[in-house]
């Protein structure tokens, strides 16, 4: 949990003049300080209809956002060619309707007409988009249906598209909402045809007692809410995440409300089925499942038996809460809600939450937003950061940051600076999730964009403190004071790290010797922990992400001073990770050049905390089983009598707002689960490997183009009567005669020629196509037929230098066209891996287009 250190802050903004650099607009209100009440959400919610059913639910943006990463649902195309559209305008505000069909980056038009919107039927207006133009099967589109509003307003809704031969959507939605029910009734296991129970891989005994996370492997009764009766009080949404011609993943989510420990209480749940259709049995076969149960706070969570505050069921292991230094104030954040507790006043205070304390509305229970704490100081004054979607109020339908402040003395808050974002919020929870802080001298400064930005709120000049580094470059401490970065984007080339720390603006500078490369491995409390590695043992993989084996470990305070060293003579460490008070080192010695896994070790830190700080207890309630509880020390009596307290919002006469436009890294490849955003890759094999090792997921280019999915491939295929087949001359021609080929096979006319001059691989596909070369080296053989499986063969690098390319297999033996040999060639499946492996498994594929 994110416990961090109190910070006393004072702000002065004065309105100035506008200087930001990327700033395209500022609104300064000028309006006098009045007190006002959250206005409700007034943008119409969208639905696609795929076959009767109703799915993925689409909140409206008033600014254009960035498509590439945004895969918040998918639908494929109806018999008409076209997706059905249901809109939801309950306060009436379209005027006018229209379509643009975009390439997943967004950044080309194929389409874009006119609409008209049928009559009402069940509270829904149907609006057929037919599309004119033929897409290309199995490649994915952005459809952008937008609403002139009445007002003046513009609102847009996303979702992605894509043309199937085939698809099993309608039959795994229909299978979800079997399951669901099937489950939240808690049917009895012994019927037949009963879905949860022929599902389940349950190995005969319950290995926890936790409602928050519950997946295919669980019993029965947990799959059934163990001792839970539970009701919802929302729509079941219906969202197709992904699809393609084999399998579709569905995600339901929904508000229900149980009785547990005495009181009523709400939960936030989301579950996510992954199945395929099986024509011949006529039946779904479930691969994957999991339900994601969050509990919504409430007073009734305040114990003076146990002398605790519980957040309830939650697998969340970094809660975020924040407390004064005396232990009677405390803030923290619950599914998007920031509270306020305050002993001394007996007051529990709902100081931000978009739903008002109304849990059926669903247009304000968008999930899609989350909130940072930045400061709690004494007196209980606050400030904090609110990111994401706005789903009501002054930025309704705007994607961006908020900063606000909260005082006790009127339970008030008033937001001081607004940024827009055009970056879906799956990727900013990674970025400005981690990072956002307020100084005392008027600064903001936020991770967005792979840079950190710094805003002067006095100037409203907006300046970049580092940038050109990929997210996870970023290693930030759980208070967000202090951040760490390379001097360099490029591992084997990184000799210091920056160390700021932007409560007391001190920037370090970590260096080592002339041959030392470094890496900022993570955070203990405030403390770094660096590793070091020579220059001479930093291996450069076929894939080019470089790996640092580190000769030794240190612990650094934000000012630079070593605390704590590690280091073993022979003995590298590969990787370190923290846990419990503890430095786990995964570790490695070096033979013949390579490094072998030796026995785990770990260094013991624990950071100076305050003896008297509030205790994180998990506590077993019999209704709801495990519960997360935080114990206030034992000086502190807590009542359960406390004051509820809603603020208002109260307008600032300084407020400032800007936009920014981001945009992503080329070279990066972007990991997603079934749940959403994972992280940013600098190569596609190291993607690759991550997803499989989740055993869910895909891997996307920075174009939104789906590189991987993490499913099976058939056990036969082939293309190798459908390409021209064409020799070389030499082993150094080999790899780019196998992209020249690829591309024929694409229908791309080009003359070999050109193909040959290119600069490798990636630069071919990029010069002469529109599709996208990748290099997937460092995957093992039996990942790479995925490509295959989908049509798509790949160029491998055999023993001797030359590449070939793979063009058919089965279980047993692989085929590939040599164009040195100008033949192709049959071999086991193993001789082949053994080839591979002699040069590091380098293998290229492509995206087509």
């Amino acid at each position: 949990m994110k416990k961090n250190i109190i910070l006393r802050v004072m702000v002065f903004i004065v309105v100035a003049t506008v200087t930001a650099f990327f700033v395209n607009k500022l609104n300064n209100l000028g309006l006098d300080t009045v007190s006002k009440e959250m206005d409700e959400p007034t943008l119409p919610i969208v639905y696609c209809q795929l076959e009767g059913d109703v799915v993925n639910r689409m909140f409206g943006y008033t600014h254009t956002m960035s498509t590439s990463l945004m895969r918040d649902g998918i639908v494929p195309l109806n018999d008409q060619h076209g997706v059905e559209l249901l809109v939801n305008d309950e306060y009436s505000f379209g005027k006018e309707y229209s379509y643009e069909l975009r390439s997943i980056a967004g950044d080309s038009l194929v389409e874009e007409g006119e609409l008209e919107l049928g009559s009402l039927i069940s509270g829904y207006r149907h609006c057929n988009v037919a599309f004119r133009m033929d897409l290309r099967e199995n490649q994915e589109y952005v459809l952008v249906f937008i609403i002139q509003g009445k007002d003046g307003r513009t609102a847009r809704y996303y979702t992605r598209v894509v043309d199937l031969e085939k698809n099993s959507a309608h039959k795994v939605v229909e299978y979800a909402h079997e399951f669901h029910n099937t489950a939240i009734k808690k049917m009895s296991s012994s019927i037949s045809n009963n879905v949860v129970y022929d599902a389940l891989k349950y190995t005969g005994f319950d290995y926890y007692d936790d409602l928050s996370h519950v997946d295919i492997a669980a019993s029965y009764k947990l799959m059934t809410f163990g001792e839970l009766k539970p009701n919802k009080i929302t729509e079941v949404a219906t969202t197709i995440t992904e699809i393609d011609k084999d399998y579709t993943v569905v995600h339901l989510q929904y508000v229900m409300e149980a009785e547990s420990g005495g009181a009523n209480h709400y939960y936030n749940v989301d579950e996510y089925y992954t199945g395929v259709y099986d024509k011949s049995k006529g039946a779904v076969e479930l691969l994957d499942y999991h339900r994601y149960q969050e509990s919504l706070f409430d007073t009734e969570y305040i114990y003076k038996d146990s002398n605790s505050l519980a957040f309830g069921v939650t697998s969340d292991e970094d809660i975020e809460y924040v407390t004064a230094e005396d232990n009677e104030k405390l803030a923290f954040v619950r599914e998007g809600e920031l509270w306020y507790y305050d002993y001394s006043t007996t007051s529990v205070t709902s100081v931000f939450t978009f739903n008002q304390g109304d849990y059926t509305d669903i247009r304000s229970m968008n999930q899609k937003m989350d909130v940072n704490i930045v400061s709690l100081d004494d007196d209980g004054e606050m400030y904090f950061v609110v990111y994401g979607y706005m789903c009501r109020g002054d930025h309704e339908g705007k994607n961006g940051i908020s900063l606000y402040h909260f005082s006790p003395k009127d339970y008030k808050i008033e937001e001081l600076f607004f940024v827009s974002v055009d970056e879906p919020f799956d990727i900013m929870e990674q970025e400005t999730g981690r990072f956002s802080y307020y100084d005392k001298k008027g600064h903001f400064y936020y991770l967005l964009d792979g840079a950190i930005y710094d805003v002067d709120l006095m100037t409203m000049e907006q300046k970049t403190l580092a940038q050109g580094l990929s997210s996870d470059k970023y290693a930030v401490s759980k208070n967000r004071r202090v951040v760490a970065y390379p001097n360099n984007a490029l591992k084997e080339e990184t000799t210091a790290l920056v160390i700021r720390d932007f409560a007391t603006g001190e920037v370090t500078y970590q260096g080592g010797s002339e041959t030392d490369r470094l890496d900022a491995l993570g955070f203990v409390g405030d403390d770094l922990i660096m590793g070091v590695a020579n220059a001479s043992d930093v291996y450069v993989p076929s894939d080019g992400e470089a790996i640092l084996p580190f000769y030794k470990v240190n612990i650094i305070s934000p000012v630079g001073e070593v605390l704590k060293e590690y280091e073993k003579p022979g003995v590298y460490i590969m990787d370190a990770f923290v846990q419990d008070d503890k430095i786990y080192l995964e570790r490695g010695t070096k033979r013949n050049n390579f490094f072998e896994d030796v026995e785990s070790d770990f260094i013991s830190y624990k950071p100076k905390e305050d003896e008297n700080a509030m205790v994180e207890k998990t506590v077993y309630d019999m209704v709801s089983y495990d519960e997360e509880h935080l114990i206030f020390p034992s000086y502190i009596y807590i009542s359960e009598n406390n004051r509820y307290i809603m603020t208002k919002s109260k307008v600032n006469d300084r407020y400032k707002a800007m936009e920014v436009k981001t945009s992503t890294n080329p070279e990066s490849f972007y990991v997603f689960n079934n749940v959403g955003y994972v992280g940013e890759y600098a190569s596609a094999g190291t993607a690759i490997i991550a997803v499989n090792e989740m055993a869910a997921g895909q891997v996307v280019d920075s174009n939104g183009n789906t590189v991987y999915r993490s499913i099976e491939a058939n056990s036969y295929n082939t293309v190798a009567d459908q390409l021209y087949e064409v020799p070389c001359q030499s082993i150094d021609d080999s790899l780019l005669t196998c992209a020249y080929i690829c591309m024929e096979y694409e229908d791309n006319r080009v003359e070999l020629s050109d193909v040959l001059a290119c600069k490798g691989w990636e630069d071919a596909f990029a010069t002469h196509t529109l599709g996208v070369g990748i290099n997937i080296s460092g995957i093992d053989l039996s990942t790479a037929l995925y490509f295959l499986d989908r049509d798509i063969p790949f160029a491998a690098c055999i023993d001797d230098g030359r590449y070939v390319l793979v063009i058919s297999y089965n279980e047993a033996a692989i085929r590939y066209y040599d164009p040195v040999l100008d033949e192709e060639v049959r071999v086991s499946r193993d001789e082949f891996e053994e080839s591979l492996s002699k040069k590091g498994n380098t293998m290229y594929t492509y995206t087509a287009q």
